[in-house]
């Protein structure tokens, strides 16, 4: 059985979740390291700075595996991929890709993590600016890792280290 297709994926989110066409939709694959040769399409509508709906849904099955109605307040996504790879300290090419198992990290496939990799390191940046040096391990909470300079002038910085 083939994949479907992210359209399809944005499709069916937006019907589980009542959303017209004429509403914005962006769509990232998540990959589950829980279940290798699975993954997940992350579906969050409305404007990047105000979602109004997220959906999960199956990539192989197409079923809406999770929803939730937001209430188009501020952006679902906390940290994006080049913000990830700053905090992690590692090169601008460092490879970045958002992966989800139940962890203490993130117990719903809502709120994907990113992982973040060098040649010889991996770091897991949660949507908190939370990290981790694998899935499992101590989680730390912007402490010990020089997180706040990194944030140094985003925008998080003033929401997630007060």
């Amino acid at each position: 059985m083939s994949d479907v297709s992210m359209d399809e994926g944005i499709s069916r989110a937006r019907s589980q979740l009542g959303i017209g066409s004429l509403t914005s939709a962006r769509a990232w694959r998540i990959r589950r390291v829980d279940h290798p040769g699975e993954a997940y399409y992350l579906v969050v509508f409305g404007e990047v700075k105000a979602a109004i709906g997220v959906a999960a849904v199956d990539a192989i099955r197409g079923e809406v595996m999770n929803s939730a109605v937001l209430p188009g307040k501020r952006p679902h996504f906390a940290i994006d991929a080049k913000t990830a790879v700053q905090l992690s300290g590692f090169p601008s090419d460092a490879h970045v890709e958002l992966i989800w198992k139940p962890c203490r990290a993130s117990l719903s496939p809502l709120y994907p993590i990113w992982q973040v990799s060098s040649k010889d390191k991996t770091l897991y940046i949660d949507q908190q600016g939370g990290y981790m040096a694998g899935i499992g391990t101590s989680w730390s909470w912007g402490i010990g890792y020089n997180v706040q300079e990194r944030l140094r002038g985003h925008a998080l910085a003033q929401t997630v280290h007060k």
